[in-house]
């Protein structure tokens, strides 16, 4: 017999070192301007409704938002308008929209009695203190405390809307309508867009010194005093109402904001934006948006 050699053949996969290891890293980037408090436009559009007017009149929206800068560097920023209106009738060029740094958004006013050539009486017995704060609508939240002893408990406050003015700025007659604000419940925003003292003639700051121009007018009142239609009759000065010592507001001296403006690093900035149609607009359906650009 013949031994026959066997040849074992043995094959080996060889595999290459392509890499020693993979190390991921998860960045998430967050956006750094919030526009009343909301990621925009991940949360979609911010919408301002208005009640409507007539030709005839001369109304002013007003409306209250807030930039906050979240990163630890300046923001540069702009705001840009823009309009359009429905119909083939478009009015836009006759609306004035401006922008104002305010605090009516958040704060603090304070009220207080006045005698009667309409100055504060001095004296801690003779105040109120309102806190109020707007909501991302930006109605109103109120809540107010006696400064001192002086008894409060049956009164309330109100939003005083004075009619309109002349043409030298003298306060029309009254009565003129008072609103009972809400300290629980927000109110509607304020002012309303017929309100008199948010007209061109209104200048708190020339002929009472207020830091706010134009705006609101918040008093505290014997609740007996207000009507159920809600209009406050009174003739004259009042020694036990607690009158506004600034308006509830925009345009502070230098409020107006331009382009571009700096929001600072960790702030923030209350803004209103002021749309006033004059009298005889075209009929039509008017639509005015802000974009916040990066400048």
């Amino acid at each position: 017999m013949f031994g026959l050699p066997l040849l074992a053949v043995v094959l080996v996969s060889a595999t290459l070192l392509t890499y020693f290891g993979v190390i991921t890293g998860l960045v998430t980037v967050s956006q750094g301007l919030l526009v009343d408090g909301e990621q925009i436009p991940n949360s979609g559009d911010i919408e301002d409704n208005y009640d409507g007017f007539t030709s005839l009149e001369n109304s002013i929206f007003v409306s209250a938002h807030e930039l906050d800068n979240q990163a630890d560097v300046d923001a540069i920023l702009e705001l840009v308008d823009a309009c359009s209106a429905t119909g083939s009738s478009d009015g836009c060029d006759d609306i004035d929209t401006k922008y104002y740094e305010t605090n009516l958004r958040k704060g603090t006013l304070e009220l207080s009695k006045k005698d009667g050539s309409w100055d504060p009486i001095p004296g801690a017995d003779e105040k109120v203190t309102v806190t109020y704060s707007t909501d991302s609508n930006g109605k109103l939240i109120v809540s107010y405390a006696a400064v001192g002893s002086n008894d409060i408990t049956n009164y309330i406050l109100v939003y005083y809307k004075d009619e309109v003015f002349t043409d030298d700025g003298t306060r029309l007659l009254t009565p003129a309508k008072a609103y009972q604000l809400s300290t629980s419940n927000p109110n509607k925003a304020i002012p309303y867009s017929d309100d008199g003292n948010t007209r061109i003639d209104a200048d708190y700051c020339s002929y009472d010194g207020y830091d706010h121009c134009k705006g609101a007018k918040l008093w505290l009142i014997p609740l007996s005093d207000l009507n159920p239609d809600g209009t406050l009759e009174w003739t004259n000065w009042r020694n036990d109402y607690y009158f506004e010592t600034d308006m509830l507001g925009w345009d502070h001296v230098d409020g107006l904001i331009g382009n571009p403006f700096t929001v600072t690093a960790l702030t923030d900035l209350d803004f209103v934006i002021v749309s006033d149609f004059p009298q005889m607009m075209k009929p039509a359906e008017y639509t005015i948006t802000t974009t916040v650009d990066v400048a």
